[in-house]
C-alpha cells in the first residue's frame, strides 16, 4: 500500500466527521430560527395548513374575552389585541384601580372576575404575563416610592385574581415596566395629552 493510499484511507473519517458537524449546525439553526417564531404567528401557519382554527386557539381566546367586556360594559376600558408577543388584555388603570393605589376599585370587583374567568381555561394552553405600566408622571403618593413599586403592586393584584378564579400560579408571570414601555396609538391616530397618558397607564394580561 502505497503511503498516499494509506492517508487517503486513515483520514476517511474526516469526510463523516465533516458531514456530522454541518448536519448538526443546520439543526441548531433550524432550532433556534424556530424559537424566534411567536405564538400567534405559529398558530396562524397552522391555521393555514389545516384550514381551521382550533377552539382553544389564540383568536378564540380574543372573541370570548370580546363578548365578556361587551357583556360587562367594559368594551371602553379595556382593549384586547393579538400581537406579535400574544394575545394581549390591557386594563385601563384609571378605571381600575384609585389614583396612586393598587387595589382594584370595588366596582371592577366582579366584572373583572366574569373576564379573568373566560381567561382561565385558556391557562392550561399558554402562559400568562401580567404587566404592570405606568404613565411618566412621578409620584405623588406616599404609599409607593415610584412607579416601578406601583406598576409591580398592580400587576400582582391582577395576578391575585388570577389565582383566584383558579389560574395555576406557575402558568403566570409578573412583569413591571413603569414608563418604560409606553402605549404606541396606531399609525394615523393622534390622540391628545390626557387620552394618551391615560392609555400608559394600564395592566395588560398576555396569553403567549
Amino acid at each position: 500500500m502505497t503511503l498516499r493510499r494509506l492517508r487517503a484511507t486513515n483520514e476517511g473519517w474526516l469526510t463523516s466527521y465533516a458531514d456530522l458537524i454541518t448536519n448538526l449546525l443546520l439543526f441548531f439553526v433550524l432550532m433556534i430560527a424556530a424559537s424566534h417564531v411567536q405564538t400567534s404567528k405559529m398558530e396562524k401557519i397552522a391555521a393555514a395548513l389545516s384550514g381551521e382554527t382550533a377552539s382553544e386557539s389564540l383568536e378564540s381566546a380574543s372573541k370570548k374575552v370580546k363578548q365578556a367586556l361587551e357583556e360587562q360594559k367594559l368594551s371602553q376600558e379595556v382593549s384586547v389585541q393579538m400581537t406579535d408577543e400574544g394575545l394581549e388584555i390591557a386594563f385601563n388603570s384609571g378605571v381600575t384601580f384609585a389614583s396612586g393605589q393598587a387595589n382594584i376599585l370595588p366596582s371592577m370587583e366582579a366584572p373583572m372576575a366574569k373576564v379573568l374567568t373566560v381567561v382561565k381555561p385558556y391557562a392550561e394552553k399558554y402562559h400568562l404575563a401580567v404587566e404592570g405600566h405606568t404613565d411618566e408622571v412621578p409620584m405623588r403618593s406616599g404609599a409607593y416610592k415610584s412607579n416601578w413599586e406601583l406598576s409591580s403592586a398592580r400587576a400582582m393584584q391582577i395576578r391575585e385574581h388570577l389565582e383566584a378564579v383558579g389560574v395555576a400560579p406557575k402558568r403566570i408571570r409578573v412583569e413591571a415596566y413603569a414608563d418604560t414601555k409606553p402605549f404606541t396609538p396606531e399609525k394615523g391616530v393622534e390622540l391628545d395629552r390626557n387620552t394618551l397618558l391615560g392609555r400608559q397607564r394600564r395592566v395588560v394580561i398576555r396569553l403567549y
